[in-house]
């Protein structure tokens, strides 16, 4: 199966947008780049195929499939900035992932510094040495970096100090109906304000309706993301799409 799933054409992308809201004016900061397994199969679904991924030790060939199948659709949708996710683990283990990376967009016509490397991780890094290695790669080269999933797991505060991202994305957990949940709005608070002492920006996923577009606008984030700007799209969609909020 995991010879199936890394065959050409198995993996698709899905290009979820990035939304930055600032006097009064919306426009796409970027794209995140998400992946869905062979159509039809529980693999469609993200978690389990990366959950097989990891359960076959094979994290750092499906995070390079990803990539690869991600890169060469965003093709169609014009120049458009775009956030990969790429597991940590993955970058502790492939020291050669930021120097082929960077070759990988330059043959699709990308530059780094359009590109994010958002960093997701389950479990443990266990080398911490390798993975700061593949960070300073990166830098080097003129990426960015974001750290997914803060609040959650290992996308904890120790993670946001060693990684120092340019990006801090607030899990959505913490984010729908925060504006009358107190606990999920201290820790909302308590991250920004981590963000603003460190000089990252952080990002708000899961932004599902007009309050929570409100509450976080209060706060001074301007980069949100969440279905009530759009669901994820096809590379078709993402072309022609302009940010409106959903009046759904």
């Amino acid at each position: 199966m995991l010879d199936v799933l890394l065959s050409p054409g198995a993996l698709t992308t899905r290009f979820h947008p990035i939304v930055r809201e600032r006097d009064g004016a919306m426009s796409v900061f970027a794209f995140e780049c998400l992946t869905r397994g062979p159509a039809g199969t529980n693999f469609e679904q993200a978690d389990v195929l990366f959950e097989y991924g990891r359960r076959k030790s094979a994290e750092v060939a499906l995070d390079r499939a990803c990539v690869s199948q991600a890169v060469a659709t965003a093709t169609a949708i014009g120049k458009h900035d775009l956030a990969l996710n790429v597991h940590a683990s993955t970058l502790s283990r492939d020291s050669g992932f930021a120097r082929d990376l960077a070759q990988l967009a330059k043959s699709y016509g990308f530059t780094p510094e359009q590109i994010i490397v958002e960093i997701v991780e389950h479990l443990p890094v266990l080398n911490r040495r390798d993975f700061a290695a593949s960070l300073a790669s990166l830098r080097a080269l003129g990426f960015r970096i974001a750290l997914d999933d803060v609040g959650l797991g290992y996308s904890n505060f120790q993670m946001m100090i060693e990684a120092a991202p340019d990006y801090l994305k607030i899990d959505r957990a913490f984010i729908h109906g925060a504006d009358h949940v107190n606990s999920r709005a201290a820790v909302i608070e308590s991250i920004l304000a981590f963000a603003n002492r460190v000089g990252a920006h952080v990002v708000a996923e899961g932004v599902e309706d007009a309050a929570d577009r409100t509450y976080l606008m209060s706060l001074g984030i301007e980069l949100l993301q969440g279905y009530h700007y759009a669901h994820p799209l096809t590379a078709e969609q993402a072309g022609t799409f302009r940010p409106m909020i959903s009046a759904a």
